[in-house]
Order: C-alpha cells, then structure tokens, then sequence
C-alpha cells in the first residue's frame, strides 16, 4: 500500500467515525435538553433508555470501525496491530513503518 493509499483509508475511516460521533450527539445529549421537563420517574426511564441506546451505537461503530480497517487492510501484516489509531498514523506516514513492530508497511 503506499502512503496516499493510506492516507485515503485513514480519512475515510476518520469520516465514519465522524459520523457516529454526531449521530450519538443526537441520540444521547439533544433528547436530554427535554428530560428536565418530566417528572422523576419518567426522566430516570429515558436517560436509561438514552444511555442503552448509546451503548448499542457505540457497540456497532466499533465492530463497523474494525470490520473497515479489516476489508482496507488497515492492519500490520507483520503483527497484526491496527494501523488507525490517532497517533499511529502519523507515524505509519512519516516513517513507512509499523509503530507497534517497526516492520515497513508502507511502500
């Protein structure tokens, strides 16, 4: 893979992420700007019902996270570490090389 590749995968993979990250933002915290006009028993119902939510959201843009760096190929083919989190790609860019083995896996 070369650097550009990598770099298109990291942005699309960023951009999923983002988006996630908004939908759990509406999900969880606007809904949560009418709690205060329930009553306390109604109010502790939705903030769980809220939090279960935000679980499962968070449950499936994990496993869609890592099921998209496992089709791109965003993992070290030496160690098998993923390639994707936020420090390491500036490192996998700057140096070719995997940051958990040091093993180029870049072109």
């Amino acid at each position: 893979m070369t650097k550009q590749e990598y770099r298109d995968l990291v942005k699309a993979n960023t951009r999923i992420l983002y988006v996630y990250v908004a939908v759990l933002i509406a999900l969880n915290f606007v809904p949560l700007m009418f709690v205060s006009s329930l009553d306390i028993g109604d109010a502790i119902r939705c903030i769980v019902a809220l939090l279960l939510v935000g679980l499962t959201v968070t449950a499936a843009m994990l496993i869609h996270i890592t099921y998209h760096a496992n089709r791109n190929g965003l993992r070290c083919p030496h160690c098998n570490a993923y390639l994707i989190p936020v420090g390491a790609s500036y490192i996998v860019i700057a140096s070719g090389n995997c940051p958990q083995c040091g093993e180029q896996v870049l072109e």
